[in-house]
């Protein structure tokens, strides 16, 4: 059941081993999965695809880049006012320079199906960066991540090296520019080829290198929310709730005489205070706030329906477009979790939605048992403007 649940997961790290990679290998120890039955990235990405995408793309700086492990890359080398030049970024490649594609997700449909499907299962926001490496070459020096990744091999070989955490389990505001050295042997030392995946948890220091042959591979970066989070805007939600936590600290504070046992007393009474005032729905919903505003749903298709949605009548076929988190209230109206918001629909609104989301393809004329004709044409079309229903 645990495998059915998870299956772009299991695609990274294997169905048969995805139980086993959720106890004893998240935040805790890097994973190695080999493709030797099965091609595990295919049709995710191609060469084909990043030679499309310079051809058709005018790049900023902050979605493309050139780097050299080897040779520091100033970035006028391949960019003009903040405008990459894709020639220019391609001769870098050929001269020994990895470049780096950043959120590919964005406007590359399979990965952003795929990475919609990750954010999901892990309740955490998945990005794709793309690396491109010559043969022999190195784009970024040993480093570690302050998000956990998956490497994705696409095309060629890289051989990668894993040592210990240089940071348990950092926080975004821990990463570091410096120079980092190697300690002791590595914990894991591979070579990835086409379809192996590598899981590294955030903190573990790692590198790598391309083969005797051009290197594609795609990097999973899961942004996964923390118990730190879940902390920070509990305290947050309670400092602009309650004046008492604004007040001014004592006016001896920097002075021999100020009494710091009071101090402590004041505080600890405040975090208890705090924690008696913990909203888990509330956290849930905040946090769900910002995971759709971080996975940046893609727009693919919308443009279509919505076009569709213009010509509604009683013949139309519907069927939801995705699986809708929705919740009905005290006052018995629907609300409807959606890109960008919440949908409330109320009275006979409420049954035809909840029939047009049932998971079945539905006539819109089968509403009438709750419904006017304008009023559940009007209703469909609110739901496919939703992005939570579609015309079939």
């Amino acid at each position: 059941m645990v495998k059915e649940s998870f299956p772009a997961l299991g695609r990274l790290v294997g169905l048969d081993s995805v139980t086993e990679f959720i106890s004893h290998k998240i935040e805790h120890a890097p994973n190695l999965l080999s493709a030797a039955e099965s091609d595990r990235t295919q049709g995710l990405l191609s060469i084909d695809d990043i030679d499309r995408f310079f051809a058709t793309i005018k790049y900023r700086t902050a979605e493309c880049f050139c780097v050299d492990g080897n040779n520091p890359i100033d970035v006028s080398e391949f960019s003009s006012r903040g405008v990459v030049d894709s020639r220019q970024a391609l001769r870098l490649f050929d001269k020994g320079a990895t470049i780096v594609l950043n959120r590919v997700q964005l406007y590359h449909p399979p990965l952003s199906d795929f990475c919609k499907q990750l954010s999901l299962e892990l309740s955490a926001p998945c990005q794709a960066n793309v690396y491109l490496t010559p043969p022999g070459s190195k784009g970024f020096n040993l480093h570690y991540d302050t998000h956990d990744v998956f490497m994705a091999q696409v095309a060629g070989a890289k051989r990668w090296r894993v040592y210990d955490s240089a940071i348990e389990l950092p926080l975004a505001s821990q990463g570091t520019s410096a120079r980092l050295e190697a300690t002791g042997d590595p914990v894991v030392e591979a070579e990835l080829k086409a379809g192996d995946v590598l899981y590294i948890p955030r903190g573990w220091t790692h590198e790598g290198a391309a083969t005797a042959s051009t290197s594609l591979h795609i990097t999973f970066g899961i942004y996964f929310f923390t118990w730190a989070d879940a902390i920070l805007e509990t305290v947050s939600n309670c400092l602009l709730r309650d004046r008492r936590y604004r007040s001014a600290l004592p006016l001896d504070l920097l002075r021999q005489e100020c009494d710091e046992r009071a101090i402590q007393s004041t505080v600890s009474d405040m975090l208890i205070a705090i924690a008696s005032e913990v909203d888990a729905r509330s956290l849930r919903r905040t946090l769900e706030e910002q995971f759709n505003t971080q996975c940046q749903a893609s727009t693919a298709g919308l443009l279509k329906q919505l076009v569709l949605a213009r010509d509604v009548s009683d013949r139309t076929k519907v069927r939801a477009s995705a699986k809708a988190n929705s919740t009905i209230e005290l006052d018995g109206t629907l609300v409807i979790d959606v890109p960008g918001g919440r949908l409330r629909i109320k009275d006979g609104g409420r049954e035809a939605a909840l029939a047009c989301l049932s998971g079945r393809t539905t006539q819109v004329g089968s509403l009438a048992a709750w419904l006017s004709p304008d009023d559940r044409i009007g209703l469909v079309q609110r739901l496919i403007s939703a992005e939570i229903v579609e015309v079939v």
